[in-house]
């Protein structure tokens, strides 16, 4: 009988040591170092282009009278862009001679009458420049703009050698039409400038 009781007791702390051992790996478990982020939320804003205008304070028409410098200030203003974007000018100049560099237009071989592009501005092709006007990181929350003058100075240079007959026999009109669009999405400012013209078409 004594054997049996012996039997039994060591069973039981077999047992006892078992369950402690379970217990102990358990709550080791329960013990490993955690650590852990806030989570991270995300907000979608839809891409704006923003708004382009094309305006000039001098008026459209001109009088030109020898050495006296005409003053004429096209500016496009571009705001509210949250998207990089190409900002295009395309320059209509019927009778102005247009110099080597394709900055310069004149009128007359002494350049009678002249102007020159502000120097902001990259030739892309013959009457077309661009620059590129990066995302404005205050859109989101305040309407801000950006002005870009087309004429060097916002002057005609007129010469004092300049006669009525050079003046009427020309044709003198001067234009401008701007163009912007996103960045993005294009290989390179040719392939932005092609759809920005197609699309406005």
């Amino acid at each position: 009988m004594q054997a049996v009781k012996s039997v039994s007791i060591k069973a039981v702390i077999l047992l006892l040591a078992a369950v402690l051992l379970i217990g102990c790996t358990a709550g080791g478990t329960l013990a490993w170092m955690i650590s852990k982020t806030a989570p991270v939320t995300n907000t979608f804003v839809a891409g704006d282009i923003g708004s382009l205008t094309l305006d000039e304070s001098t008026g459209d028409s001109y009088i030109v009278t020898p050495g006296v410098d005409i003053v004429k200030d096209p500016v496009i203003t571009f705001s509210g862009n949250n998207v990089d974007a190409y900002l295009f000018v395309e320059v209509q100049a019927d009778g102005w001679e247009v110099s080597d560099d394709g900055m310069t237009y004149s009128i007359g071989s002494a350049r009678e009458m002249s102007w020159e592009m502000d120097d902001r501005w990259t030739m892309l092709d013959s009457g077309v420049y661009y620059l590129e006007v990066f995302a404005d990181e205050n859109t989101l929350d305040a309407d801000a703009s950006d002005k870009h003058g087309i004429i060097s100075g916002s002057r005609i240079r007129v010469s004092h050698t300049i006669t009525k007959d050079t003046i009427s026999s020309c044709t003198k009109d001067l234009g401008f039409i701007a163009y912007a669009i996103q960045k993005d999405g294009f290989d390179s400012v040719f392939e932005a400038w092609a759809q920005a013209k197609n699309a406005s078409d």
